[in-house]
């Protein structure tokens, strides 16, 4: 599982009032019990080149500069300054990743002290974060949860893949263990082993399920789960879904369902 803690939220588009001289403009937000991660995303290609005094970004063509930008890494900031005016009281890391979806961009001058990225190498880098230990309460999780999305002015669920322009093919497949996202290996009906770190559990195909619907469309078929999951048996995962709470729409096989909120 990309995202192994049963407790997250991902906002794209979070928009809201600081107040009457100030808002800030997310990309996406991220929200999990170790850590917030705050993603701007541009879909600029060609050679782009960081410069100081002042912070732009500037597109290169034939060594002219063609067009500048403003920096997004100062927006990270700006935004990353919101989020901790938003939340003082809170003591949870904020992370910020720029993000080119393109990988036929060439970045020149990269500041070192950020985090940038193509858009596939996104997942590994939050399976990275994903081993932090927990920082929020259940209790104070639901709560930050529960107000950005009231402040949030154009909230629509989306998935990642979608959101970062993200080939789902390239994320890995099979029922993954919670703690190190190694592949599950079945034991019995409803045990799962994990031979890397060794831990053992019960029927992990609805979390599973969970993660795909956050990762990589809102609605799945049942076909969908089995590729993705690496299961061959439909009434494995139609009694998974049944367990869940979850819409549907269509007739048989062309039944698509969908993660109720």
């Amino acid at each position: 599982m990309l995202f192994p803690q049963h407790q997250l939220l991902i906002i794209p588009d979070l928009h809201t009032r600081l107040h009457s001289k100030r808002h800030i403009q997310i990309d996406t937000l991220i929200l999990t019990k170790s850590y917030m991660l705050i993603i701007e995303i541009k879909n600029i290609t060609g050679t782009l080149r960081f410069k100081k005094d002042p912070n732009q970004l500037v597109r290169i063509i034939d060594n002219i500069e063609e067009k500048s930008y403003a920096c997004p890494l100062t927006q990270l900031d700006r935004n990353c300054d919101g989020i901790k005016t938003l939340f003082p009281s809170i003591e949870l890391p904020i992370i910020q990743a720029l993000v080119f979806p393109s990988q036929n961009t060439i970045i020149e001058d990269a500041p070192k002290n950020h985090h940038i990225f193509f858009a596939k190498q996104i997942p590994l880098f939050i399976q990275k974060l994903n081993t932090q230990p927990p920082i929020l309460t259940n209790h104070q999780f639901n709560r930050i949860a529960k107000q950005l999305t009231k402040m949030n002015n154009n909230f629509t669920p989306d998935s990642l893949c979608n959101r970062m322009n993200i080939n789902p093919e390239i994320l890995k497949k099979g029922v993954l263990c919670k703690n190190c996202n190694s592949k599950l290996h079945r034991k019995s009906l409803q045990t799962w082993h994990c031979k890397t770190c060794l831990t053992t559990e019960r029927n992990p195909i609805p979390s599973n399920i969970e993660d795909l619907f956050l990762l990589i469309k809102q609605d799945l078929s049942v076909k969908d789960c089995m590729h993705y999951l690496e299961i061959n048996s439909r009434y494995t995962i139609y009694n998974s879904l049944k367990k869940m709470n979850v819409g549907k729409s269509g007739y048989k096989k062309t039944t698509k369902y969908n993660i109720l909120h």
